[in-house]
């Protein structure tokens, strides 16, 4: 039996002997009235007896000088009183610390109820985005602000404070006094984040920019072939930028990760890794919007930007995508090869000629004929059209479907209708 079992047994056996003996002897009024003033008088001679007094002595007697006897606290009363002073100090210290720590707890419950309040506000996007981009920076979207001609720089600080770039308008103006370049501000469309250097937005505003468009279904490669054959950068430069990036935001793959706009107010000094940077901001700003439905539907934003990028392949015809987009999810719920020609000529770099079996054999991973689910990547830019249809199918049994000459789009449910419709509206 441990100390505090022995405890316990004492207190039960000193209250079962009070029981017995107050069975034995019921007290009477009188009995109890006695008890009470015995108790008074007892008290008293304790309280008296537990200070210290110096009493004089008795007058001068035989010739004896008087002297002063002092009266000693009586121990045992005494150290009674100290031990009860100490338990009370101690049971009001436990009551004091417990009410603290109630309080500590019910501070910190408050404080979780309202992290978690705001956090609640970026929860979809946190959701969908950790199905498969696992990395806080989507949330670090760029704003865009427009500086019209006539904007002082005291203009454009409010602008900037406004869209929430910036905390104050202090350090802004004082970069732009200390350079002396209140009159070289630029007008046009500006793209920062909260993150972005007080430095670097003034040196963007005085910059010579350029607006430059990503075609939907436009590959990395692509990109920069057109863009480096304009000199506005290094052939390869755009393709290194993008590898970069998508080491940044830890992306599984960067193809794919760009979204077909045109992009205003590209610095010229860093044309390819500010691009690069807005294309993916445009994808997680699509993210963004369609948080809701990504986080309802089966599919993780990887899964999604690549069959956004199929279907981008396929048509450039809103109206069709959908319908595209309904065969390519009955013929993954069966487990049928999505049968997508677009990404073996994505891998052998060949969007004209004749697809031969070697050619499907070339394209290894990316051969969608033999090969079920989704190629490794991407197999180029998106637009919101498609990114829409991968999350909002058209509900239909059809498994097969073709182009005519005209661009006409057919719809098949069975092998055999599928080539009737080729025999008919051949290519």
């Amino acid at each position: 039996m441990n100390p505090r079992q022995a405890k316990i047994a004492s207190t039960h056996r000193q209250m079962e002997k009070k029981a017995a003996a107050y069975t034995d002897h019921a007290p009477t009024r009188e009995d109890a009235l006695s008890k009470v003033e015995k108790k008074r008088a007892s008290e008293k001679e304790r309280q008296r007896a537990g200070r210290q007094t110096v009493r004089p002595a008795a007058e001068k007697a035989g010739g004896k000088t008087p002297v002063k006897t002092q009266v000693k606290k009586k121990a045992p009363a005494g150290t009674a009183v100290r031990k009860n002073t100490a338990a009370r100090t101690a049971v009001k210290k436990k009551q004091q610390n417990k009410k603290k720590d109630m309080s500590t707890k019910k501070l910190i419950l408050i404080s979780a109820f309202i992290l978690l309040s705001i956090a609640g506000i970026t929860t979809g996007i946190l959701f969908a985005l950790s199905r498969s981009v696992l990395t806080p920076e989507p949330l670090v979207l760029p704003e865009k602000i427009i500086i019209e001609a006539g904007d002082t720089a005291a203009v454009i600080s409010e602008k900037l404070v406004g869209a929430g770039i910036l905390a104050d308008s202090i350090d802004f103006l004082n970069e732009v006094d200390t350079r002396g370049i209140a009159s070289e501000l630029r007008e046009g469309s500006y793209y920062f984040t909260e993150e972005t250097p007080v430095d670097d937005i003034v040196s963007t505003l005085t910059e010579s920019t350029v607006d430059i468009t990503l075609f939907p279904g436009e590959t990395i490669q692509a990109i920069d072939d057109r863009l480096s054959s304009r000199d506005l950068f290094e052939p390869g430069e755009f393709i290194l930028m993008m590898q970069q990036v998508a080491q940044e935001r830890h992306l599984p793959f960067a193809e794919g990760f760009l979204s077909g706009i045109t992009y205003q107010g590209i610095p010229r000094s860093d044309i390819a890794l500010t691009l690069a940077r807005r294309g993916v901001d445009a994808v997680y700003a699509l993210v963004r919007t369609y948080s809701q439905s990504i986080n309802e539907s089966d599919l993780s934003v990887t899964e999604i930007v690549t069959l956004a990028s199929m279907i981008q392949r396929e048509t450039n015809d809103p109206q069709q995508m959908p319908l595209i987009a309904g065969v390519m999810m009955n013929r993954l719920k069966t487990g049928e090869p999505l049968g997508i020609d677009a990404t073996t000529r994505y891998a052998i770099g060949d969007w004209e000629s004749h697809l031969t079996e070697s050619d499907f054999t070339a394209s290894g991973a990316y051969d969608t004929r033999r090969r079920k689910g989704l190629p490794p990547s991407g197999i180029g830019a998106v637009s919101e059209n498609a990114f829409k249809a991968v999350l909002f199918p058209a509900e239909h049994d059809y498994l097969f479907y073709m182009h005519d000459s005209q661009g006409n789009l057919h719809l098949a449910r069975t092998y055999s209708e599928h080539l009737a419709n080729a025999s008919a509206n051949s290519l």
